[in-house]
């Protein structure tokens, strides 16, 4: 988990729809969008959780935050390749 108070801002690079939970501000009405709003700074309450419609959300963390947040994606990207192991390749 992320230290309370860390900084944690989003930024899009495609319009992107975001739930969150663990920040001050929520996030799930916001209609990201580079071309409207554009980002927006947070600060973390508690556990954070964080979920896109699509791919675009850049998540912007302190540097200090780097190896909790490597630890935390770690399970989903071994699920991610574990699961694209047993897939069949398209025909």
């Amino acid at each position: 988990d992320l230290p309370r108070r860390t900084r944690l801002s989003l930024f899009p690079l495609a319009p992107v729809h975001v739930a969150g939970t663990g920040l001050r501000w929520e996030v799930d009405e916001v209609p990201f969008d580079p071309a409207g709003k554009i980002g927006t700074s947070n600060e973390v309450t508690g556990p954070v959780t964080l979920s896109a419609d699509r791919p675009g959300m850049l998540v912007i963390l302190p540097r200090a935050a780097l190896a909790t947040t490597i630890a935390a994606l770690r399970p989903a990207q071994s699920a991610v390749r574990a699961q694209s192991r047993r897939d069949p390749p398209p025909s």
